[in-house]
């Protein structure tokens, strides 16, 4: 029992930390377990008011990810960021200077990936391994949520070369792969608090991210 339990407890800690990759714990962890245990980023104590970082992405699911203004964490000013991880979650931390677009829904590798000159959206599609079998690739949405405009686009159509299909990225453009069976799907991009934002695809939403701790 107490392996069955040491592993359901894995997250994955990606991006700049000094060892990316799985960690395992005994009991869920708080993101600030997670990214000290990954090691690389000042947490408290001096030198964490000159972190870089700004923020990191938790992806949970396929469909959902939430963003953390990481500085106020790293210098205690705001503890109840500290959210508790759940099993596969994955802890997405950027270089400074990173400027990223998001690949979510019915693809083989969902997550955050870094925009690169000229980058389109089958550019994007492509890093993330592409559409799964239970994807409806009839239907790929585009978002850009800082101009609140979105883009149904077909795998078919782009693939095709159609004008006008596969666009430029921007920075923080998410692209959403739904799957095959939803009759309708939407989008929340939700303030949670101030210094955290939860994006939710899905035909129905829940709550995304369970409660926050102080630990």
């Amino acid at each position: 029992m107490k392996v069955d339990s040491y592993i359901s407890n894995r997250v994955f800690v990606l991006g700049r930390v000094m060892k990316p990759g799985i960690l395992q714990f005994e009991t869920p962890p708080t993101l600030l377990e997670a990214v000290t245990r990954a090691g690389g980023l000042p947490v408290g104590g001096a030198g964490a008011e000159k972190a870089a970082l700004a923020r990191c992405a938790v992806f949970r699911g396929r469909d959902r990810v939430v963003w953390i203004e990481m500085r106020r964490l790293l210098t205690g000013d705001n503890l109840a960021l500290n959210i508790r991880l759940k099993r596969n979650d994955i802890v997405y931390i950027p270089d400074s200077d990173d400027q990223l677009v998001y690949v979510l829904g019915e693809v083989h590798t969902p997550g955050a990936y870094r925009l690169t000159p000229n980058m389109t959206f089958l550019d994007a599609l492509s890093l993330a391994g592409g559409p799964t079998m239970d994807a409806n690739s009839s239907k790929l949405k585009i978002v850009r949520p800082n101009q609140k405009l979105e883009k149904d686009i077909s795998l078919k159509d782009l693939i095709a070369m159609k004008p006008g299909l596969n666009v430029s990225l921007n920075e923080g453009d998410i692209l959403y792969v739904p799957k095959r069976g939803l009759a309708s799907f939407g989008y929340i991009v939700e303030k949670v608090t101030p210094f955290t934002t939860l994006l939710l695809f899905g035909s129905t939403f829940g709550k995304a991210f369970g409660g926050s701790t102080t630990k």
